[in-house]
């Protein structure tokens, strides 16, 4: 799922499942955080973007 598309709930079990295997540090919820900042510019004010998503990636589990 691109970025800029992630809930926080997606982008925080991605960043653990990521974190877990490569056994790095526990900084995850300011990681998600960040994103969500990032994020913020297509999900608030006057512009709009728009995305499409096909049936076979929707239906991909990677975490």
């Amino acid at each position: 799922m691109p970025g800029c598309l992630q809930t926080p709930g997606y982008a925080t079990a991605l960043l653990t499942s990521i974190a877990a295997f490569r056994g790095t540090t526990d900084d995850i919820s300011e990681a998600v955080e960040a994103c969500m900042r990032r994020n913020s510019v297509i999900r608030e004010g006057a512009r709009r973007r728009g995305e499409t998503v096909t049936a076979s990636s929707a239906r991909v589990n990677c975490c």
